[in-house]
């Protein structure tokens, strides 16, 4: 039995706007969690909001961590960012 082998195809190079875009809908999601929390979990986005104004990126990271629920884990830290630069 004779198989040909297949030519692998030349890897198409990524453009560099690719990982503008995921950061652009990282941030997007991020405020969507945001706008999320202020409008259905107000008391929880209270501490949210003192814990970044404070400067306490642990204890900020708990309380999302503890929002598991609304909050996917993987937007922790965009939240933070958009909270940091929004507030």
């Amino acid at each position: 039995m004779f198989f040909q082998r297949r030519k692998k195809p030349a890897k198409a190079s990524l453009p560099s706007t690719s990982s503008e875009t995921v950061q652009e809908t990282m941030q997007r999601r991020a405020k969507d969690y945001i706008a999320t929390l202020q409008q259905h979990y107000p008391r929880e986005f209270a501490k949210l909001l003192n814990a970044v104004e404070h400067n306490d990126l642990p204890r900020a990271k708990l309380i999302l961590r503890e929002l598991s629920s609304v909050v996917d884990e993987g937007y922790i830290d965009p939240i933070l960012q958009q909270l940091q630069t929004q507030y």
